[in-house]
């Protein structure tokens, strides 16, 4: 039963190696593309949390195996859950995608990056006295940024 769990495991990363060696060059090119690539994407690794979990608890409740090792299972299934960021793809990222045509300022890797740009660019409109018309101009820049990153140059 171990042997069939980390078979299946195995077979589940190529998988997950295939989406994102394949789909990665296409995830920029058109918005509508990458929203069913961060969907496909978000749900394999979904239902890969949904297999090793049932495994492990199969495992450990099933095993034909000494009690150490089902303990460990036990407490491998209670942490196989999805993380917050795999919901926000599975659940809203593709959505967005789609509604907006755009995803790049608002992706968990822009959203990340936000303090070092702001910081940057706080230090750049520093001379604007007005706080709210320095942040104005801050995430206008941030835009114009992102605007051009998801559209390119030429539209």
């Amino acid at each position: 039963m171990l042997q069939r769990a980390a078979a299946l495991w195995h077979k589940l990363m190529e998988g997950v190696s295939w989406f994102f060696t394949q789909s990665g060059s296409q995830l920029f090119s058109d918005p509508m593309n990458a929203a069913d690539l961060v969907e496909k994407g978000a749900e394999l690794l979904f239902k890969m949390f949904q297999v090793l979990r049932n495994h492990l608890q199969n495992i450990a409740t099933n095993g034909n195996i000494n009690v150490i090792v089902r303990e460990k299972a036990a407490s491998a299934a209670k942490k196989a859950r999805p993380f917050p960021k795999l919901h926000y793809l599975r659940h809203h990222c593709a959505e967005f995608i789609r509604k907006n045509g755009w995803w790049g300022i608002a992706s968990e890797q822009a959203i990340e990056s936000y303090h070092a740009v702001f910081n940057k660019l706080e230090l750049r409109f520093r001379n604007v006295r007005d706080r709210k018309l320095q942040i104005e101009r801050m995430m206008r820049h941030h835009f114009l940024l992102n605007y051009l990153h998801d559209r390119g140059f030429n539209d």
